[in-house]
């Protein structure tokens, strides 16, 4: 149930974000207007999802709100990861941070997981909340901290906090309207 919609949005961050090189359109020409692809099954026609620059934090809330849903997210997002090219060797790849949010959010993965990687030590807190402004204030300290030494160009990276919850929310934090004003893309599910 969760899968496909964490396609869709990867769907529209690949259409939103920029590439190395310039695309053919003729290519798309009959396709969808939004995404330039047709949908088979409910994931894209055509489409690879390792061919996509994505550095995406994923947020788990891991408060009580999640009780009944978080081994259901955690499988989702570990399908989601074994999608994904993350090996640092190939000319296009994707980085994935996990954060484990609670009253004291704790980074599990630095934009460093890859398909071998599991979700173990995310697990439910008796907390009734999560704080999800400290969450993505790491999350956004992260993008700008980690991996200096080859910082990759926010031009050809999309910038994505991806945050799992089961909490309704309208989520008005600073550090969420921060981030999407800088050009960040936010997805809450």
């Amino acid at each position: 149930r969760m899968l496909p919609l964490l396609f869709l949005c990867v769907v529209v961050i690949f259409s939103r974000a920029q590439t190395l090189l310039e695309p053919n359109m003729d290519r798309f020409a009959g396709k969808d207007n939004y995404c330039y692809c047709g949908l088979v099954d409910d994931k894209p026609d055509g489409w690879n999802p390792k061919g996509i620059w994505l550095d995406i934090y994923i947020i788990f809330d891991t408060s009580l709100t999640m009780a009944d849903h978080l081994d259901e997210a955690k499988s989702m997002v570990t399908s989601f990861v074994s999608q994904m090219n993350t090996n640092r060797s190939t000319r296009i790849y994707s980085r994935i941070g996990i954060i484990d949010a609670s009253l004291t959010p704790k980074i599990v993965y630095n934009l460093n997981m890859n398909s071998t990687d599991n979700l173990d030590s995310i697990k439910l807190t008796n907390a009734t909340y999560a704080d999800v402004d400290a969450a993505m204030r790491a999350a956004i300290q992260s993008f700008y901290d980690y991996d200096n030494f080859y910082y990759r160009i926010t031009e050809v990276v999309q910038q994505v906090i991806y945050y799992i919850t089961n909490n309704a929310t309208n989520l008005i934090y600073d550090q969420a309207n921060y981030f999407k004003s800088h050009g960040g893309i936010l997805i809450v599910n």
